[in-house]
């Protein structure tokens, strides 16, 4: 596998970085634990996203382009092509000046293979 994603710059994307921004406690996917890294949840399911990590009354969810299941018809299949057949959450660390970078309009990219996960910000 060797894929890259594109999470194009948008009022959704840049009010995740200012709220990441603003937390100090992240989750851990698939642990009752916190850490203080700051980061968005890079998920695999019904679509490719990144979300909130932060605990939150409501989820905050920016699709990957193509891969935004209410959009895209066939994006269990080349979700699965994408990144694999299983559903996943991975918490992606940002730094504040990536984070800044999000939310004066930057874009996130994100390479996959099966070995690595590299993120440019």
């Amino acid at each position: 596998m060797n894929t890259t994603l594109n999470f194009r710059s948008s009022k959704k994307l840049r009010k995740l970085a200012k709220e990441t921004m603003k937390h100090d406690k992240f989750k851990v996917p698939y642990k009752d634990e916190t850490t203080s890294e700051k980061g968005f949840f890079f998920v695999k399911d019904e679509g490719i996203y990144l979300m909130n990590a932060y605990k939150s009354e409501s989820n905050s969810v920016v699709y990957a382009v193509g891969f935004n299941p209410s959009t895209n018809e066939n994006c269990w299949d080349e979700s699965y092509y994408a990144v694999g057949g299983d559903d996943f959450a991975e918490l992606l660390p940002f730094d504040e000046d990536a984070l800044i970078r999000i939310m004066r309009g930057g874009s996130v990219e994100l390479k996959v293979t099966d070995k690595y996960i590299e993120v440019i910000a």
